[in-house]
C-alpha cells in the first residue's frame, strides 16, 4: 500500500492515506494470516518539522499499523531513471520552460532508485517473520535538489540557473550564513 494523494487535500485524501493502510491490513490478515503486509510510507516521517498534510498523514498510517505484523518500509526520495514519480515532477517543471530556475543547492537527499527498492522489499519479503518492522531505504550517495534537476535539464537540453539560498547574502547574521542549508 502506498500514499493515494501526494497533496491530500480533501477528507477522503486524507483517510486513504492515513486510516486506509489499517484497515486494508486487517482485512488482508483475515485472508492471509502469515503473508507479508507492506506499507510505503516516507522518510520523512521521522523528521519532526516537516508538518505537511502528505507527512502528517503517513506518520498517522504507521501509528495505526503499530503492533501489526506489517512491514513497514520508509524509502527516502524514490527516483527513476524513467522520469516517473519524483523525477517525473522534477522533470514537468524543467521542460515547461527553455529556460528554468532552480535554488541552489537545495535540500539534501539519499535517493533510492525505484528498481533497488523494489528488489529489497522482495528480498525482505522472503525472510518471512523476520521481515516485519520498520525498514529505512535509503540510497548510498547524496544529491541536492540543484544536482538531481541539473542531471535532468541537461539530458534533456534544457537551460538550468541557479538562485543562490538566501541564507549566503553578506547582510544576514552569520549563524544564518553559516547554516548547512543542504540538511532542510
Amino acid at each position: 500500500h502506498t500514499a493515494v494523494a501526494r497533496h491530500p487535500s480533501t477528507a477522503n485524501d486524507y483517510y486513504l492515506n492515513a486510516k486506509f493502510p489499517n484497515a486494508l491490513e486487517r482485512v488482508f490478515r483475515l485472508v492471509n494470516q502469515k503473508g507479508a503486509f507492506i506499507h510505503i510510507s516516507s522518510l520523512g516521517v521521522v523528521v519532526k518539522s516537516l508538518q505537511d498534510a502528505y507527512t502528517k498523514s503517513k506518520r498517522e498510517a504507521e501509528l495505526r499499523l503499530k503492533g501489526s505484523r506489517s512491514l513497514i518500509v520508509r524509502p527516502s526520495l524514490i527516483w527513476s531513471k524513467e522520469e516517473k514519480g519524483d523525477a517525473g515532477r522534477l522533470q514537468k517543471f524543467l521542460l515547461r520552460y527553455p529556460i528554468s530556475f532552480m535554488v541552489f543547492p537545495g535540500s539534501k537527499y539519499f535517493p533510492v532508485l525505484d528498481k533497488n527498492l523494489a528488489a529489497v522489499i522482495i528480498n525482505l519479503t522472503e525472510k518471512g517473520e523476520q521481515a516485519f518492522g520498520v525498514i529505512d531505504i535509503m540510497g548510498d550517495k547524496p544529491f541536492t535538489a540543484w544536482q538531481l534537476a541539473r542531471y535532468l535539464a541537461m539530458k534533456h537540453n534544457r537551460k538550468l540557473i541557479p538562485v543562490p539560498m538566501p541564507f549566503r547574502l553578506p547582510f544576514l547574521p552569520s549563524v544564518l550564513r553559516n547554516t548547512d542549508c543542504t540538511v532542510f
